[in-house]
C-alpha cells in the first residue's frame, strides 16, 4: 500500500449532504461513488466531462466544488484539500485521495476497468501516484503564477 492509500482509506462520518441525482427515481440503486472535483479547472472538467459520459447507469454522484464547498458538508474532506487533489467517498463511506480516487472512478467505467485492473495487477499504484502528485505540483505552480505573474513588476 502506498502511504496515500492507508491515509485515503479512512471512513467519514457521513455521506454529503448533496442531492441525488437518482433521488427522484427510487427503483434505481443509489450511486457508488461521489466524486469531488474542481469545475474552475479546465482539463478537470474536460476530463469529468469524459466519466460522466460514461457513467449512463447513474453509479457516481459527481460533485463540482469549484465555486460552491456546500457538497462537502458532512464530509471531513476541507475544500482547500478538495481543490487541490481529486477526493471520492465509496458507497462504505472510505476516502479515496489522487490517484487512487481515479482508480475508483475507472473500476466503473467502461472502457476503464481494465487500465485500473492493470494498474492495479502490476503493482503501478505508486508510479500513478508519482505521476498525480508531479501534475498536483504542476497545476499549482501555474494556479499561482496565473495570480502572482499578473502583478506589476513580475516581470512576466
Amino acid at each position: 500500500m502506498t502511504g496515500q492509500e492507508s491515509d485515503a482509506a479512512r471512513p467519514n462520518a457521513a455521506r454529503p449532504n448533496a442531492a441525488r441525482p437518482n433521488a427522484a427515481r427510487p427503483n434505481i440503486k443509489p450511486p457508488q461513488l461521489t466524486v469531488f472535483y474542481d469545475g474552475s479547472c479546465p482539463l478537470c472538467s474536460r476530463e469529468i466531462a469524459h466519466y460522466r459520459r460514461l457513467d449512463r447507469n447513474g453509479q457516481v454522484d459527481w460533485q463540482d466544488i469549484g465555486n460552491d464547498s456546500a457538497p462537502l458538508a458532512g464530509t471531513d474532506i476541507s475544500h482547500d484539500a478538495a481543490m487541490t487533489r481529486l477526493h471520492v467517498i465509496d458507497a462504505a463511506g472510505r476516502t479515496r485521495i489522487g490517484a487512487d480516487a481515479f482508480l475508483q472512478i475507472w473500476a466503473l467505467m467502461p472502457g476503464w476497468r481494465w487500465l485500473g485492473r492493470l494498474v492495479r495487477l502490476l503493482r503501478l499504484t505508486p508510479l500513478l501516484s508519482a505521476g498525480y502528485e508531479w501534475w498536483v505540483r504542476r497545476r499549482a505552480r501555474r494556479l499561482s503564477c496565473n495570480v502572482d505573474c499578473a502583478r506589476p513588476g513580475r516581470g512576466h
